[in-house]
Parts: C-alpha cells; structure tokens; sequence
C-alpha cells in the first residue's frame, strides 16, 4: 500500500512541474499575442484615420492656421463631411484643431468659437511627434457624454 501513495505522490510531483512551464509559457504567449493585435490595430486605425482625414476633411478647409476657427464656409462643410463619417461608424469622433492645438470644430458643438486648452498629446503630435493610441471615448474632461466601453484609437 506504501508503494502505491509514493508513486501516486511522484505522479503528482512529475505533473506539477511540467505543468508549471507550461502555464508560463501560455502566459507569455497570451500577453505576446495581445500586445502584436492590439499594435496591428494601432497600425491599421492610424491608416483609416489618415484616409478619412485625407479624404474627407481635408478637402473642406482651406489651408490657414485656423487661429480664428474654420471659416462659416468650411464649418458648414466639415459639419457635413463629419455628419456622414459619424452616422456611417467610419469615425467615433472628430475635432479639429488649430496649430496650437485649441479645439476649433467638433461636431458636437459645431458652432462654439475655439476652446480648451490644448493637451498634452495635441503638444506632442503639434512638435512633430504624431501620438497614436488606444483611449476611451469621452473620456476628455470637457466631454459630458458617458465614457463607453469601446476603445477607439486617438491619432
């Protein structure tokens, strides 16, 4: 009876310690996979968000600094262009900023003159250091809509 708890026990000893690689291993591996599809996603958002940037709202202003805002011209159009992209799912959220990083058009508020400070990112990616990342829709605190659960990509 002695023997068989013994080699019961060296069963269990063996199955222990080969388990144990391999749960690390499937711990690397997962946190391997998460980290190359959420930098593919990163990659593939910052391209839509230049196409639809490129595509659509570029063709609606006319080149300026924007200092003083779109002009009445160019906000009717970007209220358009931006009206479509909203109600299609091509984009989550739109703004517009000047070369100083203030918010001069968001379609939420189409008409506001330019407002709040800039923020960090919008420093960064104005230096020429572009910021692309995962955040949290509304989750800026000027926005008064509740944070969602999706996680857009910011360009």
């Amino acid at each position: 009876m002695r023997r068989q708890r013994s080699g019961f026990g060296l069963f269990v000893f063996y199955a222990v310690t080969t388990l144990i690689p391999i749960v690390v291993l499937g711990v690397v591996l997962a946190r391997s996979f998460r980290a190359d599809l959420e930098r593919r996603g990163l990659e593939q958002g910052v391209a839509v968000a230049q196409s639809v940037a490129g595509s659509a709202i570029d063709p609606t202003l006319s080149g300026d600094t924007l200092a003083d805002g779109p002009t009445s011209a160019e906000r009717t159009a970007l209220g358009i262009a931006s009206a479509q992209l909203l109600k299609n799912g091509d984009a989550l959220q739109i703004r517009i900023r000047d070369s100083v990083g203030h918010i001069v058009f968001d379609p939420r508020h189409p008409n506001r003159a330019p407002y709040r400070p800039p923020d960090a990112d919008a420093v960064e990616a104005i230096a020429g250091r572009p910021v692309r990342l995962l955040t949290r829709l509304n989750a800026d605190e000027d926005d008064t809509a509740q944070t969602t659960a999706v996680t857009p990509i910011g360009v």
